[in-house]
């Protein structure tokens, strides 16, 4: 059983100032397995983000049916939901969305602290995880004190300390420079090779060529799909990117 379905996932949005509807996603049918890192393209407006939505359960869909670990989401009831979530899904944003107010500690933290688990095993669990990002030396400094790289992998380590069945990406890389992304990029790589499942939604070549899966979408459908297989991150950068140019051509 895939860890992650999608099945005929349609999203209508009604118009505040028209009659006429957006169809943001359409008959979306997608499965991922456990310990797979894939990767979402698509220009803005192509569906993309609402479709990351939709997996991390902020959003609902109009019809279809997702299913999470085998759970059908539509089944759980709207005061569950974010329990599943808390327990189910990590999330990293692209503008890091951590408190000012909270150390780097603090932060990673504060998903286990919302979920009542007890103080000695939320130190434990963070210490560990701070340790594997590289950053247990940040552990007492405030966000406005550290760099945007190190805010992203503090980002991940609050994702990644509930264990989550899957790790949800938003454009992780779009607020740093060259150098940072690197590094972001890397740690998603290290963390999926050590057996985390990994969905990122990017408009970067370079990020996409990380993933071992990049799925195409347009116009609310999946266009194309890519398979890294044993090619190397340049090899699949240059299929991306001659995949894209064909996709824009036909377009035109």
């Amino acid at each position: 059983m895939s860890l992650l379905e999608l099945k005929n996932i349609s999203r209508i949005y009604a118009s505040k100032f028209s009659a006429v509807s957006v169809e943001a996603l359409k008959k979306i049918t997608i499965e991922v397995e456990k310990g797979e890192f894939v990767a979402i393209m698509g220009e803005s407006g192509s569906g993309k983000s609402t479709l990351l939505n939709i997996i991390a359960t902020l959003d609902e869909p109009t019809a279809g049916d997702l299913y999470i670990a085998g759970k059908n989401i539509s089944g759980i009831s709207k005061s569950g939901i974010s329990k599943f979530r808390r327990e189910n899904i990590g999330y990293i944003f692209q503008d890091f969305n951590l408190l000012e107010t909270l150390n780097v500690q603090e932060n990673i933290e504060l998903p286990l602290v919302l979920s009542n688990i007890n103080p000695d095993e939320i130190e434990k669990r963070s210490e560990e995880v701070m340790k594997k990002l590289r950053i247990l030396e940040l552990k007492n400094k405030y966000p406005y004190q550290i760099s945007g790289g190190e805010k992203q992998r503090v980002a991940i380590g609050r994702a990644i300390i509930i264990n989550p069945k899957i790790l949800l990406a938003d454009e992780p890389t779009g607020a740093l420079d060259s150098k940072s992304s690197t590094m972001v990029l890397n740690t998603l790589k290290e963390i999926n090779e050590q057996g985390q499942t990994v969905l990122m939604v990017t408009h970067s070549l370079i990020a996409a060529s990380k993933a071992k899966r990049v799925l195409f979408i347009k116009d609310g459908i999946i266009y194309n799909q890519l398979f890294k297989g044993s090619r190397s991150n340049e090899d699949f950068y240059e299929l991306i990117s001659y995949t894209l140019t064909v996709m824009n051509e036909k377009e035109e």
